[in-house]
């Protein structure tokens, strides 16, 4: 690498550098600048290397005009990570908020046994999840890493309670299903065995009858 080859980097990275999110306001948007700091490193390694440069000014002009640059890119980067911070956090809490009150507990079920949790109110529940998840699926790419995780595991605990409620209210209908064929069946039985004695106590009428009119 020649000092041409190293002047054209610097040129490069002043190019590439992202906006100034500080003029973007709330329209700020997430870059990858993962090519700006393997250009920096380029850019450092080749001035470490010792190329050199026509004179000792030229140089010093170069190393001057990349360390502006590299101190731009790392506020800007620092500013942009600040307000993705701050609209991250402000998803977060909506999220969680919105998540507040539309889960199920059996353990409050059990407390509140007069004021048992209604299938008509967890239907009501299951729509406010929909639109919570729908928020989060919209406004995830604005998140950052631990807010986005934070957000995933609420919504899937509160998916898994209501998964809870549905798996006990079908095994509680199935139970009342069980409890009427039993009682059909005990009933049956109790009739059976009327129908029964009904029957021995008909035959030996007739029993009797047939002795009577042979008497007679």
């Amino acid at each position: 690498m020649n000092s041409a080859d190293l002047d054209d980097l610097i040129t490069r990275l002043e190019d590439e550098m992202p906006d100034d999110p500080g003029f973007l306001g709330i329209m700020i948007q997430r870059h990858d600048w993962r090519p700006i700091w393997a250009l920096i490193k380029e850019i450092q390694a080749g001035f470490s290397g010792g190329v050199r440069y026509p004179t000792k000014p030229d140089r010093e002009s170069a190393w001057k005009r990349f360390c502006t640059l590299r101190n731009e890119a790392s506020r800007r980067a620092d500013l942009e990570k600040s307000h993705l911070r701050s609209k991250s956090e402000h998803h977060r809490d909506y999220i969680m908020s919105e998540c507040r009150g539309i889960g199920w507990s059996s353990f409050s079920d059990a407390i509140f046994f007069f004021d048992q949790t209604s299938v008509e109110q967890m239907k009501r529940r299951a729509k406010y999840l929909t639109d919570v998840m729908r928020y989060f699926s919209e406004h995830k790419h604005e998140m950052l890493g631990q807010e986005k995780q934070e957000c995933h595991e609420r919504i899937q605990e509160v998916k898994e309670e209501h998964e809870r409620f549905w798996e006990q209210n079908r095994e509680a209908k199935e139970a009342k299903r069980d409890e009427r064929a039993e009682r059909c069946r005990a009933n049956l039985e109790r009739n059976r065995e009327k129908y029964e004695k009904a029957s021995g106590a008909l035959e030996r009428l007739r029993d009797k009858a047939s002795d009577l009119r042979s008497k007679i």
